[in-house]
């Protein structure tokens, strides 16, 4: 949620700005004179700052000053009654991104702040999302650190990697960045879905077969492997693989060679292996379903790439990629996301993971009808699980402001021996709110 600090001194416009930004989605802060909006703007890091220019103890030209000294990342709005195009340059040259008259239109002062909010989050995005010009491993949260670390370390290395993740997460990705880092970029990337092939088919796909090893075989055709030459083979869904072709998978990885189906001679096989799967291999190996030996064979450098609900500080990096291709593809113009949309997007827990919230941004960009994205262009499934969780994270809001209210009374009445009137002096309160708590959370009993 977007932080915005409003400083005016007249009190109508200071209410009413509260209250429509609060609706539409900010977390809003209030000053009602120069010298209360400096000493918000040293205490706390603001994304926007509505400034009247006159007002008392400090005018809006010295305030910009402050805020562009503590933090050029804020986004400061200069509004006075007293427009002249000097005060608009003055503002400019001070740092400010735009400057309006009174008095304005609320709608367009909405829409002018998610604009500038658009326009910064372009600005930052070549600093923020560390990748490469044409990357698709996007994200800046720890756990995908670790990740762009790892591959960065492995990408010269011929060493088997095992990818594991949810369904959804990546995995394909991240296989793809592995083998355009290093030295495999000009060599083969071979991917093969064990989960979509048949039992019949996978030995025939990953080793090929001899002309006439059995009915319809009518000429040689290579296998995977063997078409993967010196590059990389992915083996997507390894976990799926029976047990016979397991058993035929380790030796090919202990030998480093295999033969055709119908074929006498060995073909030597050169190319890095890197499997992914879903499932919970290590429950699989206990329970006989994959095989343990093959397991360490493939388990050599493990990759866990973590579901979004573990960071969700990727979501917007991600829906700002998925909007931009989505937003070209469907030769839609170019779209301002709105706070509450993004808000919605990180409340959702995403079980379907990345895949999901492709789908999602999809679905909006396909149903906007302007040129912002808003939560009502999601779809319904998914903005009302985000209303749910932000109205059941209010509730334990609450519910904790409860309990250390009760806490609070119960330990105050301790301190005077359950005298009331002291109690309630020493907590600032009358002895008439200190009766009617008391009774309200049940603790006559123990006063």
């Amino acid at each position: 949620m977007y932080k915005i600090l409003v400083a005016d001194d007249e009190k109508v416009a200071l209410l009413v700005l509260e209250r429509e930004l609060s609706d539409a989605g900010y977390d809003v802060y209030t000053a009602n004179d120069g010298k209360a909006a400096s000493q918000l703007i040293q205490d706390q890091h603001f994304d926007i700052v509505i400034l009247d220019v006159y007002m008392p103890y400090k005018n809006g030209f010295e305030l910009v000053k402050e805020i562009k000294k503590k933090s050029t990342n804020t986004i400061i709005l200069l509004v006075t009654a007293y427009a002249s195009i000097e005060n608009a340059v003055d503002a400019i040259k001070l740092g400010a991104e735009d400057y309006l008259d009174k008095p304005y239109d609320l709608s367009q002062l909405l829409q002018k702040i998610a604009q500038l909010l658009q326009i910064r989050l372009q600005k930052s995005k070549d600093h923020k999302i560390k990748v490469t010009k044409n990357s698709n491993l996007i994200g800046e949260s720890p756990l995908m650190k670790k990740i762009q670390s790892t591959l960065e370390k492995v990408k010269e290395l011929t060493t088997t990697v095992l990818i594991t993740g949810e369904s959804g997460t990546g995995k394909g990705v991240v296989a793809r960045e592995l083998h355009s880092l290093g030295k495999f970029k000009e060599l083969p990337f071979i991917h093969v879905d064990c989960a979509s092939l048949s039992q019949n088919l996978i030995e025939s796909e990953l080793f090929g077969y001899e002309k006439g090893a059995f009915t319809g075989a009518n000429s040689l055709k290579q296998g995977k492997f063997e078409i993967a030459k010196n590059g990389i083979i992915f083996l997507d869904e390894v976990g799926t693989l029976p047990l016979n072709l397991q058993s035929k998978l380790l030796t090919v990885l202990q030998d480093k060679q295999f033969y055709r189906i119908g074929g006498v001679e060995s073909i030597s096989m050169h190319a890095r292996v890197i499997a992914a799967t879903n499932e919970n291999i290590e429950k699989n190996v206990e329970t006989g379903l994959f095989r343990e030996d093959l397991f360490y064979r493939l388990n050599v450098i493990r990759i866990e790439i973590p579901p979004l609900r573990l960071r969700k500080e990727d979501i917007p990096h991600l829906a700002e990629k998925f909007i931009e291709e989505f937003s070209l593809s469907m030769n839609h113009d170019e779209l301002i996301i709105a706070p509450y949309f993004l808000e919605c997007l990180q409340k959702y827990e995403w079980p379907g993971n990345i895949r999901e919230l492709e789908n999602a941004i999809e679905s909006s960009v396909a149903l906007c009808d302007g040129r912002t994205l808003k939560e009502t262009d999601l779809p319904i499934n998914i903005a009302k699980k985000a209303i749910q969780a932000s109205n059941s994270q209010e509730n334990y809001f609450k519910q904790s402001i409860k309990n250390q209210e009760i806490i609070t009374i119960l330990e105050s009445l301790e301190k005077f021996d359950g005298h009331r009137e002291k109690t309630a002096n020493y907590l600032g309160i009358t002895r008439r709110s200190l009766q009617y708590k008391l009774k309200k959370y049940n603790l006559l009993s123990k006063s």
